[in-house]
């Protein structure tokens, strides 16, 4: 047997027991380096991605606007089932629709993430989200583990949210 099939359990899993190493710093200082409107404190928080404008929320509602803008959180307090600790990824799209439509769209974006050039990196998975059955999200959710945690991963992450929220727009935009 190969022994890289250990480093999960023997690697990755034991640095998950300590606290996440995203909280703090690595975390904190996202607000300050990203284009987009967000908040973030020590255990991670929110920010507006592009979708098919760059106008957030904010504005866009009160003005009778349709929301132009994913949203992606970053949780630092969200443990792995079997990496433990770490940093949870979730971009939402501005969209819903039916829970069966949703996990077919999901399904259709994995396929064409793995087989077509995005300009993201595929670490995660689209699904459909949490929702009522007629209003259910589209969601990317990924998660990085504590073994990686690097001074601007979750940057680069959130720019690659970004530009996945943008594919994801090209691609269900009629």
């Amino acid at each position: 047997m190969d022994e890289m099939l250990n480093v999960p359990a023997e690697v990755i899993a034991p640095m998950g027991a300590e606290p996440s190493r995203f909280r703090g710093p690595l975390v904190e200082g996202l607000g300050q380096y990203l284009p987009f409107p967000g908040s973030f404190d020590d255990d991670g928080g929110t920010v507006e991605v592009p979708f098919s404008s760059d106008m957030p929320a904010a504005v866009a509602m009160p003005s009778g606007q349709p929301l132009g803008t994913s949203l992606l959180r970053i949780e630092t307090s969200q443990p792995h089932p079997q990496y433990g600790n770490g940093a949870l990824m979730l971009l939402t799209l501005p969209i819903s629709m039916q829970r069966d439509s949703a996990e077919q769209w999901a399904n259709y974006l994995n396929l064409l993430e793995a087989t077509q050039p995005t300009g993201t990196n595929l670490l995660g998975a689209w699904c459909a989200g949490p929702g009522e059955e007629h209003s259910v999200p589209v969601m990317f959710t990924s998660f990085i583990p504590n073994a990686l945690a690097r001074p601007g991963l979750l940057e680069n992450m959130s720019i690659y949210a970004a530009t996945r929220s943008v594919w994801a727009h090209s691609i269900l935009s009629p």
